[in-house]
């Protein structure tokens, strides 16, 4: 792979973690010798996502100071007194855009989710399972209001079972649209009631998936993704009839 190439892939990993808010404003990314060991290359493609980074406004660097967050763009949760505002990289009003990846991903994981209930390991099992768990966890947090992951464990469980499919052409399409995953990610979770909901379809794929049933781990999977389809279609209509912008 080229420097500029693998730059272009640091740059968008590390601005999806910003905008996730695993890096928060003020806060500072790894000095560049920790980034370079942590995507196996040299400072060379790491610093040229950084610049990149830095022309986009979401770092800045500072002499003896390392580099700073200064912007998560669209910040996926900001306190406003009791509630949470929210903001998604891909708007209600880009529907189209919305739904047909959804639809896609749909195709995609249940596929996976099929795949992974006949070839999954030992190994896979306990990376599932795990993922799940924390999903549970995470979920629990949010709930509370309190500081949480839950969109890097969802990913982690959606992401365990693409593995488990052994498929490295369906990982690498959904590895292809991490803003879009994101946004889906959001506005499921910002209009379910209850959220837990989120983590019983979770529970129902791990538990077609263990017991080797590729029927059940397919149709529990297209249940999940379809549901935030309909979600996503909801919305999308109540904003134009109500000229809203959510």
């Amino acid at each position: 792979m080229s420097r500029s190439r693998l730059s272009d892939d640091i740059f968008l990993d590390l601005k999806n973690k910003i905008i996730a808010g695993n890096y928060k404003v003020n806060e500072k990314l790894p000095p560049e010798r920790q980034l370079a060991e942590q995507y196996a290359t040299s400072r060379i493609p790491v610093r040229g996502a950084i610049r990149q980074l830095a022309e986009q406004g979401f770092v800045k660097s500072m002499a003896g100071s390392g580099t700073i967050v200064i912007s998560q763009g669209n910040a996926l949760f900001e306190e406003d007194g009791e509630s949470v505002v929210h903001h998604a990289p891909v708007e209600i009003g880009d529907s189209r855009v919305l739904l047909e990846t959804i639809r896609l991903r749909c195709l995609i994981e249940s596929e996976a989710s099929r795949l992974a209930a006949i070839n999954r390991t030992t190994e896979d099992i306990k990376k599932i399972q795990s993922a799940l768990f924390d999903s549970i966890n995470e979920i629990r947090k949010l709930k509370l209001k309190e500081s949480n992951s839950f969109f890097d464990a969802d990913r982690a469980f959606h992401r365990a079972i693409l593995e488990a499919s052994k498929s490295k052409l369906l990982l690498d399409v959904i590895d292809a649209m991490p803003l879009l995953v994101l946004s889906h990610q959001f506005w499921s979770l910002k209009y379910t009631t209850p959220r837990d909901e989120v983590v019983s379809f979770h529970t129902q794929i791990y538990e077609s998936i263990l017991d080797e049933n590729e029927t059940k781990a397919y149709e529990a999977m297209k249940m999940h993704l379809s549901r935030v389809e309909a979600l996503i279609t909801m919305r999308s209509e109540k904003s134009s009839e109500e000229g809203e912008e959510i």
